[in-house]
């Protein structure tokens, strides 16, 4: 999952970098600051949804 979403994220600043460059510099400056809380995000939420599952499944 997390995977997937770093290269849909991947894609997403390609096309940036491609087809607006006017706004990449921006863009770029700005997912480099917020890039790794939210990669750190997505996988505790991940983990956490994986943990539920679990006890929701061990506990039925």
């Amino acid at each position: 999952m997390v995977v997937m979403l770093c290269a849909i994220f991947k894609s997403i600043m390609r096309f940036h970098e491609k087809y607006n460059q006017q706004h990449y510099d921006k863009l770029v400056s700005i997912s480099n600051t917020l890039s790794s809380p939210l990669f750190i995000l997505a996988k505790c939420v991940i983990s956490f949804g994986s943990v539920l599952i679990f006890y929701g499944i061990w506990l039925a």
